[in-house]
This record gives structure tokens, C-alpha cells and sequence, in this order.
């Protein structure tokens, strides 16, 4: 808010000239208002000061007007933003949750392979009536191998896939934490300014 001594004299018939004043308003987005008052040259001080306050009292309440709209689309805005974020929060857990039960899925079927052949191999060794315990070997032992290592790997799926939902959700979080504390600050600077139309 600028003031500005645009001064000019009015002069009526029998009376010293008055003297006008102005003050420019900036209300944001590039706009501006003036406001003006006239006083008698011959005013004292305090009736000069008078108007000069009233003047600035006028334009703050202007300004705060002006301003209580802009922090209104703000906030809006962030509400938004915030909504966008929470939407996006329950959608990468349904992600997350499809992903981990397909690699779930996977792991099952390779242990119900192992299993399978576990069973036939030592089905097989009971029936060769062979001593000691059965411990797999050859063509079986390799396929256990090969099917050991495809569940270990969904494993470690699952594992990078819960580390990069973590990384993800401290990302969100820290943007959904200060979209409520924009809200918040925006909305405490309306009330503010309504105090100040109020008079308060």
C-alpha cells in the first residue's frame, strides 16, 4: 500500500483553497484503487491527521477484502491439491496390494513344485526299497535348485516393492503435511483479515 501526495486545490467562493490527498491501494493481481479525501487548507494537525488515518484505516480494510478472496482461491486450491494426494496414497496401496499377492501367487506355485517333487523323489526311493534317507539328486535335485531360486526371487520382490512403497509414502506424506499447514496458515490469515474489516 502506497501513499502519494497528489496534491490540488478547491476553491469555493469566501473560502481558503482545500487541499486533496490520495492513496493508492495495491490489491494483488496488478490491480490497484485510489482513495481520496480534501481538507481545508487551513486545518490543524489533528484534523489533518484524522483524515489521514481514517484514509489508511479505509484502504487497509479494501486491501483486506482484495486479500480475503486470493487466500480463499488458495486454499482452495490446496484442497485440491490435497485431495489429488490422498486419492494417489489409496491408489499406489491398491497397487502395492496387487502386486505383492501376484508375487505371493508366484512364490506358492514354485514351493507346490518343490513339494511335488520332494514327494515323487522320495516316493520313488521307497520304492527302490534304497537305505538311508532320501536326499534328492540329479535332474530332480537341479529342477528343486532352479524352482528354489524363482521363489527366492519373489521374495526379494516383495522386498523392493515394500521399499519403494515406503520412499513413496514419505514423499506424499511430507506434501500431504504441508498442504494442511498451508490450509491451516491461509486460513488463519482470513480470519485476520476479518478482524481487521471488523474493526476487532
Amino acid at each position: 500500500m502506497t501513499g502519494s501526495a497528489n496534491v490540488k486545490h478547491f476553491v469555493q467562493p469566501g473560502q481558503a483553497p482545500a487541499v486533496g490527498t490520495s492513496i493508492q491501494v495495491d490489491i494483488g493481481g496488478g490491480a490497484a484503487m485510489v482513495l481520496q479525501t480534501h481538507f481545508a487548507q487551513d486545518a490543524g494537525p489533528a484534523e489533518v491527521d484524522r483524515l489521514l488515518d481514517g484514509m489508511m484505516r479505509a484502504a487497509q480494510r479494501q486491501k483486506a477484502k482484495a486479500e480475503i478472496v486470493v487466500l480463499g482461491k488458495n486454499i482452495e486450491t490446496q484442497r485440491k491439491m490435497l485431495a489429488d494426494l490422498e486419492f494417489q496414497m489409496a491408489e499406489a496401496e491398491k497397487s502395492h496390494q496387487r502386486q505383492v499377492l501376484a508375487s505371493e501367487t508366484r512364490e506358492a506355485k514354485w514351493r507346490e513344485e518343490i513339494a511335488g517333487l520332494q514327494k515323487s523323489g522320495y516316493e520313488q526311493h521307497r520304492k527302490d526299497n534304497k537305505r538311508g534317507d532320501y536326499v534328492p539328486a540329479g535332474a530332480i535335485r537341479s529342477r528343486i535348485s532352479s524352482f528354489e531360486n524363482q521363489a527366492r526371487v519373489e521374495v526379494d520382490a516383495r522386498a523392493k516393492l515394500l521399499e519403494e512403497k515406503d520412499k513413496a509414502e514419505q514423499g506424499r506424506e511430507i506434501a500431504r503435511v504441508s498442504c494442511e499447514r498451508e490450509i491451516a496458515a491461509n486460513v488463519k490469515l482470513i480470519e485476520e483479515r476479518k478482524a481487521l474489516i471488523a474493526g476487532v
